[in-house]
C-alpha cells in the first residue's frame, strides 16, 4: 500500500453535506417554525425551508428537486396521506424535517425526512430499552470503518485487483416497516401545493392542514431506518451473491473466486468491490436488484481519495477533502508546512503561534472548524495530536 505525500491544492468547492450546517440559516429557519418545530439541516447557498425555497429566484429548480423526492416516495410506496382523525388514538404523529443541498455541479437536492427524536425519546423511557432481552427494535446498524477501507485497498494492491464503487439510490426508502408511523407535512408544503395545483384549496387532492402522512415504508430520519435497510441488503449479499462477513468488520465481506479473495465493503448505501476479474459482474447483479447511480473505478470513499497506480499499487490520501476544507474556511492561500505543528509549539494556553501565511483576518464558526479537523484526523492519524492540542 503506497501513500503519496499529503499535499493540498486549491480549486475545488466544498461539498460536505454530512458534516456542515449553515448556522445562520438554521437560526432563521427556527424563527419561522411554529410550536418549536425543528429547523431543517441546510447547506451554504441553500434555502432554510421549503417556503423559503419557493420564494427564491431558483424556485423552479428547488420545486423540481422536491417533486423528485415525492416521486421517490411514490416509487417505493413509502407513505400516503390520511385524514388526521384516522390516526389511531395512541399513535405518535412525528414532525418532518427537510435537508437542502447544493452539490458541486450546481444540482439541487431535497430530502424529506422523518423527525425521529420524539420516537427515540419515548423508546428510551421504556423499561428494558437497550437490554439484550428488550423487544424494542434495534435503532441502528453497523457500518464500515476506515480501517476496513485501508485493508480493502491493501488487499487490492497485493492481489492486483480492480476497485470499483457504486451508490444505491434512495437506499433508506427500501424496505417495509413492521408498523405504520405517522408524520406531519413539512413547513411550506401548502405553498408548494398552491403553486402546483391552484390557489383554491378545494382543488387540492389533500389538505396538509387536515392530513398527515402514514409511513409504511422505510424513510430517512426514522430511528429504525438503518436497521431496516441493513436487513434488506445483507441477506442479498450473503445468500444471493455468496459473500461472508469477515471477523475484521461485519460490513467487510469476502468470497473466493478462482482462489483469489473478492472483497466488498458496505458504507450504508455506498459499496466498494476489490476483485481480480469479477468486479463488474458483481456490480451488474447488484444493479439488477437495486437502482444504482452507476458503477465506476473507485476514486473517492467518503473523504478518502483512491488512486490506482499503473504499477498496481493503490494510493489513498485526503487531498480533496483537505482542499475543500481550506476553501471553506478561507485558508486556501496558506503556505504549506512540512509538519502538523510548528517547531517549538507548546500547549501553554498563552502561546500564540506565528502567522503561517495568507490573510491574517478571517471569520468562521469555530465549532465547524473543530468538526472538520476532527474528521480530517480520522483520515490522517498523524494530525491527531495537532488537532487535539
Amino acid at each position: 500500500l503506497v501513500e503519496p505525500p499529503h499535499r493540498v491544492f486549491a480549486g475545488t468547492e466544498l461539498d460536505q453535506p454530512a458534516l456542515y450546517d449553515n448556522d445562520d440559516a438554521r437560526a432563521a429557519a427556527a424563527a419561522h417554525y411554529p410550536d418549536g418545530e425543528a429547523a431543517p439541516v441546510v447547506e451554504p447557498e441553500a434555502p432554510a425551508t421549503l417556503k423559503a425555497a419557493l420564494a427564491r429566484d431558483d424556485a423552479e429548480a428547488w420545486c423540481a428537486a422536491y417533486v423528485k423526492q415525492l416521486d421517490a416516495f411514490e416509487e417505493h410506496d413509502t407513505c400516503h396521506p390520511i385524514l388526521c382523525e384516522d390516526v389511531p388514538p395512541n399513535a405518535t404523529v412525528a414532525r418532518s424535517c427537510m435537508t437542502f443541498t447544493v452539490k458541486r455541479d450546481g444540482t439541487k437536492k431535497v430530502r424529506l425526512c422523518f423527525d425521529g427524536s420524539k420516537v427515540e425519546k419515548e423508546r428510551r423511557s421504556k423499561p428494558g430499552y437497550g437490554s439484550v432481552s428488550s423487544t424494542t427494535p434495534r435503532a441502528s446498524s453497523p457500518t464500515a470503518s476506515y480501517t476496513s477501507l485501508t485493508f480493502l485497498c491493501a488487499a487490492a494492491a497485493h492481489y492486483g485487483s480492480t476497485i470499483t464503487q457504486d451508490d444505491i439510490d434512495s437506499a433508506y426508502l427500501i424496505g417495509r416497516r413492521p408498523t405504520t408511523a405517522y408524520m406531519r407535512f413539512p413547513y411550506g408544503h401548502a405553498d408548494w401545493m398552491r403553486r402546483e395545483f391552484s390557489a383554491d384549496r378545494s382543488a387540492w387532492p389533500y389538505d396538509p392542514e387536515k392530513h398527515v402522512l402514514a409511513v409504511d415504508g422505510n424513510i430517512w430520519g426514522h430511528p429504525d431506518a438503518g436497521a431496516i435497510w441493513f436487513d434488506v441488503i445483507m441477506p442479498f449479499l450473503l445468500n444471493e451473491l455468496g459473500f461472508t462477513p469477515t471477523p475484521l468488520d461485519p460490513c467487510l465481506l469476502v468470497r473466493w473466486d478462482a482462489g483469489v479473495p473478492t472483497l466488498l465493503l458496505l458504507f450504508v448505501d455506498d459499496y466498494f468491490i476489490a476483485a481480480a476479474a469479477v468486479a463488474w459482474a458483481i456490480n451488474a447483479k447488484i444493479s439488477a436488484r437495486f437502482k444504482t447511480k452507476g458503477a465506476h473505478l473507485a476514486d473517492d470513499a467518503l473523504g478518502v481519495d483512491i488512486d490506482m497506480l499503473p504499477n498496481g499499487d493503490v494510493a489513498i490520501h485526503s487531498t480533496s477533502y483537505l482542499t475543500r476544507m481550506l476553501h471553506r474556511f478561507g485558508f486556501s492561500d496558506c503556505h504549506p508546512a512540512p509538519t502538523p505543528l510548528e517547531e517549538g509549539f507548546t500547549a501553554d494556553p498563552t502561546h500564540r503561534p506565528g502567522h503561517a501565511g495568507g490573510s491574517p483576518s478571517r471569520s468562521f464558526d469555530g465549532a465547524q472548524v473543530v468538526g472538520a479537523l476532527v474528521f480530517a484526523s480520522i483520515l490522517r492519524p498523524d494530525l491527531s495530536f495537532a488537532v487535539s492540542a
